[in-house]
């Protein structure tokens, strides 16, 4: 099993969501599991009063979360099963060096894969294709005959909000 790059995302399933109460505050516990990996991470954040100002909240939001007005409960949100993407924190566990326990990043949780691993030069060349074709269709030809890789990375690119059909940064 290779260990985990902090810098990448990673695709994560939820294993285990709970609210845990204890005598001074409550806390959100959410497990996950890594899908190119065997490795399990665990959330721990601390819940106030107000949901709005909440951590938990942003992850609900940046996860596809979209306020009804109703009750907000993060362990239905978290549903047993769901995929979302963040990128994973080493902790060191009672300061020893051999036990290692994973945490996820609360900020880079997103429900749609990044484009962290293209490379500009290579959306740069898109651009410049789509930018100089008359129609998407033309362009989609002109990448072929290129590199054909170019055509998936523009549709990867375009369904994942970076480009527009038209070659422009979102």
């Amino acid at each position: 099993m290779t260990e985990l790059n902090p810098e990448k995302l990673y695709e994560w399933f939820v294993i285990d969501a709970q609210v845990y109460k204890s005598k001074k505050a409550n806390y959100f516990v959410m497990t996950a599991g890594c899908c190119d990996n065997g490795t399990n991470a665990t959330i721990r954040v601390r819940l106030s009063d107000d949901w709005k100002t909440n951590i938990v909240y942003t992850m609900m939001v940046a996860t596809g979360y979209q306020d009804s007005g109703k009750e907000i409960d993060p362990v239905r949100h978290f549903k047993r099963g769901m995929h979302f993407h963040a990128k994973p924190v080493k902790q060191y566990h009672g300061g020893d060096i051999q036990d290692v326990r994973w945490t996820l990043a609360p900020d880079t949780l997103t429900s749609r894969k990044q484009i962290s691993e293209l490379q500009p030069e290579t959306l740069d060349r898109i651009k410049l294709i789509r930018t100089k074709s008359p129609n998407l269709e033309e362009a989609i030809r002109r990448m072929s005959i290129s590199d054909p890789a170019l055509i998936f990375t523009f549709g990867y690119a375009v369904g994942a909000g970076v480009l527009t059909k038209e070659g422009v940064d979102v």
